[in-house]
């Protein structure tokens, strides 16, 4: 046995140790925290529908009406030329088709017809309601003309749902004529497909709103508006201005009833969003 005192070795200090942990701390390259508030919101937040797919779904019905009017020999004989700007198509001839007799009843069911209204004019909409309604509903926000001084906002606002594009029609009526249509505004979202029928290429020009392309119509014509089991046609007997609003041209603006190109273009321009100076 090991009789020599037992040599308690000498202290050391921590202060070397210390600083090499405060070093290598100091230089490691911790990886990012997680966003996790970020991510949790994201799993309790509903997706929101794929822009693609919108698009996939317009041009199909874009495509599908196509087919159908020059599918059918009556129209195609007539349609010389089909212009598009945003959710409208223009067809230019006189796509006036030959009516055909209803098939004899047979007992058996049929399918539904879709609902189709025509119209003689604007004030004849379906769905009358409130400018602060049919902003929530349009869910997008509606502008309105500031241009001429004092136009105020309409006397009548209808919106349509045409599942699952949306119409918006502003109504603006002459001060001294309360029966007579002055302004009508068709604001129309990406989800909706219109169509006007012209006589001619005469009746319609290129101009530009906002340093962008939009479509300058004259004269006898007729606006259709289609969507879901809807189908609504409105004759037009006047001047029409139709330009794109908003990133990537997502809706479409129409306007109905000024006297000049230069006037539409002058009202289109003064647009801002409703509620704000």
């Amino acid at each position: 046995m090991n009789n020599e005192p037992f040599m308690k070795p000498p202290e050391q200090s921590d202060e070397p140790w210390e600083t090499t942990v405060r070093d290598i701390a100091r230089d490691f390259a911790y990886p990012p925290t997680p966003d996790i508030a970020r991510q949790v919101r994201q799993r309790l937040v509903k997706p929101r529908r794929p822009v693609v797919g919108v698009l996939k779904w317009a041009v199909a019905v874009l495509l599908a009406l196509t087919v159908i009017i020059i599918g059918v020999p009556q129209v195609r004989a007539y349609v010389v030329e089909i212009i598009r700007i945003g959710a409208i198509q223009i067809f230019v001839g006189q796509p006036t088709v030959t009516p055909t007799s209803k098939p004899a009843a047979t007992g058996m069911p049929t399918e539904a017809q879709p609902t189709s209204l025509n119209l003689a004019s604007a004030l004849q909409m379906p769905n009358e309601t409130t400018l602060d309604e049919a902003n929530k509903q349009f869910n997008e926000p509606i502008q309105l003309p500031t241009y001429p001084t004092g136009i105020g906002k309409p006397d009548h606002v209808y919106v349509q749902h045409m599942n699952p594009g949306v119409l918006v029609t502003l109504v603006w009526l002459t001060p001294s004529e309360p029966d007579h249509v002055w302004l009508t505004l068709d604001v129309l979202n990406e989800n909706l497909v219109g169509s006007k029928f012209i006589d001619n290429d005469g009746q319609y020009h290129n101009v530009r709103v906002n340093n962008t392309p939009a479509q300058w119509l004259t004269g006898l014509h007729q606006i259709g508006f289609f969507g879901g089991d809807t189908q609504i046609f409105r004759n037009v007997n006047g001047n029409v201005l139709i330009w794109l609003v908003g990133q990537y041209g997502k809706l479409t603006y129409r306007l109905e009833g000024a006297s000049t190109s230069d006037e539409a273009v002058h009202i289109a321009e003064s647009m801002r969003d409703a509620g704000t100076p």
